[in-house]
């Protein structure tokens, strides 16, 4: 009991902690460039949650996640250059539309397991990254489109774009860790585990996979829109499938099955890169090499290692914890 009480102490203060620097480093940082990496950060995170909700603890894999990302960029992008619909509103149908477009397309495709739900997430990725590129009328083919975020969003919120991007990371965060520890969560991962053991149990497997592939798909749409209003472009590479591969390895690499191992896949993969352009030719090697380390050697990702580093300071906690509660008992039978 003690250990529990301890380690979740410790999460907690070390949670809270890292959120509150996160949340609030605009105040403390002036270097705009450290500050965009962060918010790249936020928007790969929400992309990892999301994914990792899917197939971490569900088990249903995909490998065209970046296609609802596109949505997301897109539909924003186009609804307020284009038509001119104010940006809340066109966030909102951007979402509704994803949420849609989802739907429609898991009831099918989810029927597949394994490598054969793989190669139909990874069709349905390339088709909307064609239609991207061939429906220049749209979409400005490889030209892409261009909004000035300060037009759109007005210069107050736009200056403080960081704290909504970093927010909605957190929010999101915050919310799958509920769902993950409800019966709702529980039971995702029982179809992870066993998917006819827990149609056995009487889950509804259908609604939990659908449900699960709409939610990923929002998240992703959601880190599409923050991304156009971040870098004011967007071209069809920016959507393909090599993008979709780098969201599963954020995944894979900070650990599935982990809200937290999400985000740290998120930091990991964005931030890393940013620290080897030094070495020039040689970056693209010490990145492969530095991701083939922890996958050999931290089977469970990041959040392993992380786990393993805070252990023994749970540990430490458990000590004087004993150590107290074992006073306390001795004062009172003084008494």
């Amino acid at each position: 009991m003690y250990d529990k009480l301890a380690s979740s102490w410790v999460s907690k203060f070390v949670g809270w902690a890292a959120a509150l620097l996160i949340l609030f480093m605009p105040f403390y940082v002036e270097n705009q460039y450290y500050l965009r990496v962060m918010m790249m950060i936020g928007i790969f995170a929400l992309l990892g949650l999301g994914l990792n909700f899917l197939f971490g603890y569900t088990g249903q894999i995909s490998l065209g996640h970046a296609a609802f990302y596109a949505f997301g960029a897109y539909g924003s992008a186009i609804l307020e250059t284009k038509l001119g619909v104010p940006f809340l509103a066109a966030w909102v149908i951007t979402l509704l539309f994803t949420g849609l477009v989802a739907y429609a397309m898991s009831v099918p495709i989810l029927k597949l397991k394994g490598h054969y739900l793989a190669m139909a997430t990874i069709g349905f990725g390339l088709i909307i990254e064609s239609i991207l590129s061939q429906w220049v009328s749209v979409t400005g083919g490889h030209d892409g489109i261009t909004l000035l975020t300060v037009n759109i969003l007005g210069p107050w919120l736009s200056q403080n774009l960081y704290y909504f991007i970093v927010g909605s990371a957190m929010i999101a965060l915050w919310m799958l860790n509920n769902i993950t520890r409800s019966s709702v969560g529980r039971a995702h991962q029982a179809l992870r585990d066993d998917e006819d053991a827990a149609e056995a149990l009487g889950i509804p497997v259908k609604n939990y996979k659908v449900n699960a592939f709409v939610l990923s798909a929002v998240l992703a749409a959601l880190a599409g829109i923050w991304y156009v209003h971040l870098s004011m472009v967007i071209t069809p590479e920016v959507f393909n499938l090599s993008v979709s591969i780098q969201i599963l390895m954020m995944v894979v690499v900070g650990g599935m099955g982990s809200n937290y191992g999400a985000v740290l896949g998120a930091v990991f993969l964005i931030a890393l890169p940013e620290f080897l352009y030094e070495f020039k030719d040689a970056n693209i090697f010490i990145y492969g090499l530095i991701v083939l380390i922890v996958l050999l050697f931290f089977p469970k990702g990041l959040i392993g290692m992380v786990e393993a580093v805070l252990r023994p300071v749970g540990r430490l906690f458990k000590g004087e914890d004993k150590q107290n509660s074992f006073g306390q008992l001795e004062g009172k039978r003084g008494v």
